[in-house]
């Protein structure tokens, strides 16, 4: 979620008035389809990524942590490396706020460590906490309500799913310490546009509908698969995911956990692994991901030849599918040629 709340926080700030600058890690569509801009103002909003631990770099006055999960372990090596990464990111400006999402496990693991929360807010859906600095929310029919010194305020997106939801309640919490309203806040977010492959509605192939993210571990999977899930319209209509696993080395460390993950969608597609300019990794190929599937008759291996997948996927498609295509590489490109797809009316069924 860090692209994602890094962008609903510059929103925020530049429908205020506020113009700042802004670094995020994907196309901003209220930008012009740019991922930076150079505002006037005293502000500057980013994303720090913690892939190469370049994050330990920057002291920000506000951070904003919204979950930590078991990844780029190619450049930590261990989980308990990773955990004391962020337990630094956390105490590298004693004088920051921070606004850190505890529901996460990872992050819990990690403020264990901490000595001290004065400076936080930490967002919980534990209703028995109570302190000054926990903010308490509930979920309830594709809206988040929360509390903040004693009163409820009601949260929506125009985007599906909780977790966009839990990141719109910490860019608010972020802006409030900018200057800027809970209110005013909570309204600018009810027209938030979103970032190029985050849940991005691509189009349509005949009546089905297509999107496109980023996702690209286990985590963002899931949260992507049950968005998809919520804004069905009628129980037949099927969730379909056509995913490409990014990097052997992620792969060989979350096989089982990509099968469990795309197991929950009705139908999966299952390309070959996008390298990312890494080298092969014997043995570590899509096949694991499938041979690891619950119902193998649920997904179909594909053979990265974009023109025969094509085909391969038309011809399995059902009226009124929703198919993401899900991956860091460069999956979208089945997706925009699946949409300009001309086709026999035998395709589809």
């Amino acid at each position: 979620g860090k692209t994602t709340t890094t962008a609903m926080i510059a929103t925020i700030l530049i429908e205020s008035g506020l113009d700042p600058a802004v670094m995020v890690g994907g196309d901003m569509f209220a930008l012009g389809d740019r991922g930076g801009y150079f505002g006037k103002g005293n502000w500057g909003v980013y994303e720090s990524d913690e892939s190469d631990g370049t994050f330990l770099n920057h002291q920000a006055q506000i951070q904003v942590l919204t979950n930590i999960d078991n990844d780029h372990l190619d450049y930590y090596k261990t989980l308990d490396s990773l955990y004391e990464s962020f337990q630094k990111f956390l105490t590298l400006n004693p004088n920051s706020k921070k606004i850190i999402f505890i529901d996460d496990y990872g992050v819990r693991q990690v403020i264990k460590r901490v000595k001290s929360l004065e400076n936080a807010f930490c967002i919980t859906s534990e209703m028995s906490v109570i302190g000054r600095n926990f903010i308490r929310y509930f979920l309830k029919n594709g809206k988040l309500f929360f509390n903040k010194d004693g009163k409820w305020f009601e949260l929506q997106t125009p985007y599906t799913g909780n977790h966009y939801l839990t990141n719109a309640l910490c860019a608010c919490l972020a802006c409030l310490e900018v200057g800027v309203s809970l209110e005013q806040s909570l309204n600018i977010l009810e027209n938030y546009k979103g970032v190029k492959r985050r849940l991005e509605f691509l189009g349509t192939w005949k009546t089905v509908k297509i999107y496109d993210d980023y996702g690209h571990h286990p985590t963002e999977i899931r949260a992507v698969i049950s968005s998809l899930f919520s804004i069905k319209t009628h129980p037949s209509q099927r969730v379909v995911v056509l995913f490409q696993p990014h990097r052997y080395t992620r792969t060989k460390e979350h096989f089982r956990e990509f099968a469990r993950v795309l197991s929950v969608a009705d139908f999966c597609y299952l390309l070959p692994i996008y390298s990312a300019n890494e080298k092969p990794i014997d043995g570590v190929s899509s096949d694991l991901i499938l041979d690891n599937m619950k119902n193998k008759s649920k997904v179909q291996l594909l053979s990265g030849d974009k023109n025969k997948d094509i085909l391969e996927i038309l011809s399995s498609l059902k009226e009124e599918d929703l198919l993401v295509c899900l991956g860091a590489g460069n999956v979208r490109e089945w997706g925009e040629a699946l949409i300009q797809f001309h086709t026999p009316s035998s395709f589809c069924k």
